[in-house]
């Protein structure tokens, strides 16, 4: 069976924006990456709706070994945290904890929600723990959505064999230099945003290019 140039270069077109689309259509952490026992500031970025519905709620939930969180203000959104009593308490760094911040929601306030077209960053300031280079901290999440929509981004990995590709799997950060090699906590914070970026930036990078290569290839039928 044999199509027309232009039906062949639409359908290439169609792949290609498809490719583009489904790039990022995770909600991810980002920078994904972060040194160890240091401050860092990571955000959830939640990149679509739910089923086209614009979002108008977003709660990330905080690891357990994670006790130093400070959400950030996001105009037009309330910030609320759920808090969690620690039993028995926890002795981090010669601190005591008594409890922690268990869970951090946004929510928008009228007229505000996010339509499904756009993206948005949620940001966290927070210090990681004292871990080893290759740790990954799960921030599951959850978007509400209007029309009561959800879409939950909270499958985790049940071991360290679970090569399993979930379709809504948790956003992750990923310690990439232990807390024996960060240096200090300005430092690691800085090379963590740089190597995040660098690593985000060669992600996109080639789909671009592959994308732009599927493109010519289209045009050049139609031509």
């Amino acid at each position: 069976m044999s199509f027309p140039a232009p039906t062949l270069a639409l359908l290439a077109l169609t792949v290609v924006l498809a490719l583009l689309a489904g790039a990022h259509a995770h909600a991810t952490m980002n920078p994904a990456t972060a040194s160890a026992n240091a401050y860092t500031v990571t955000a959830l970025r939640v990149p679509h709706g739910c089923s086209g519905a614009a979002t108008n709620a977003v709660t990330v939930q905080i690891p357990d070994d994670v006790y130093t969180v400070k959400p950030a203000m996001t105009p037009g959104w309330a910030v609320s945290i759920d808090n969690k009593t620690l039993t028995p308490p926890a002795v981090v760094g010669g601190t005591t904890y008594t409890w922690k911040i268990a869970s951090v929601t946004w929510t928008a306030g009228p007229g505000n929600a996010l339509p499904d077209w756009q993206y948005y960053d949620f940001g966290i300031q927070w210090k990681t723990p004292a871990a080893d280079a290759g740790k990954v901290f799960y921030f599951p999440a959850v978007q509400k959505c209007e029309g009561d929509k959800t879409a939950e981004w909270t499958q985790v990995p049940k071991g360290a064999d679970d090569k399993t590709a979930y379709e809504h799997p948790a956003p992750t950060v990923k310690i990439v230099e232990s807390a024996s090699s960060a240096g200090s906590a300005s430092n690691g914070t800085a090379a963590a945003s740089k190597s995040g970026a660098v690593r985000n930036g060669e992600g996109a990078g080639k789909l671009v290019v592959g994308a732009v290569g599927a493109l010519a290839a289209a045009m050049a039928l139609v031509l």
